[in-house]
């Protein structure tokens, strides 16, 4: 079921939030593919989880305020571990580096990915995968 829900004196349209999303999460994986490249050997584990959460702030730096803008209401899911239902609302759901570790030894199977959750119930969901340029998305009532 698709609604249009208003923003900020703004009435904009689940299917145009998505659209929205997609933008956003483009330029995430954007900025991440920038950081691709070499294999890197981390000589601590501080460092290799230095270098994760480089890449997760790399990207969070960018759709955190983009998204905030579409839904200043919605709350975020800060650990991407976390399971069970949410409380009532709506929540950013997003991994901004899935598949961080492949990403940081040069393997292209990583993406960006966010999914809007309102009512516990996904509205709508993007992912992208920059190295290759597909991106995925999915709005509830509307198919994938």
């Amino acid at each position: 079921m698709s609604e249009t829900l208003q923003t900020a004196d703004v009435v904009i349209s689940d299917a145009e939030l998505l659209d929205q999303t997609e933008i956003a999460v483009r330029a995430a994986g954007a900025a991440l593919r920038e950081r691709f490249g070499e294999v890197v050997r981390y000589e601590s584990r501080e460092e290799l989880m230095g270098a994760l959460a480089a890449n997760d702030d790399t990207a969070l730096d960018i759709l955190r305020p983009r998204l905030t803008v579409l839904r200043p209401n919605a709350r975020w899911v800060e650990d991407e571990l976390d399971g069970g239902a949410l409380p009532p609302g709506e929540w950013w759901v997003v991994d901004p580096a899935e598949g961080n570790v492949n990403h940081l030894h040069a393997l292209p199977e990583w993406a960006v990915t966010a999914t809007l959750v309102r009512e516990n119930r996904p509205v709508l969901t993007v992912v992208h995968l920059p190295l290759s340029g597909e991106t995925y998305t999915a709005l509830a009532g509307a198919g994938a």
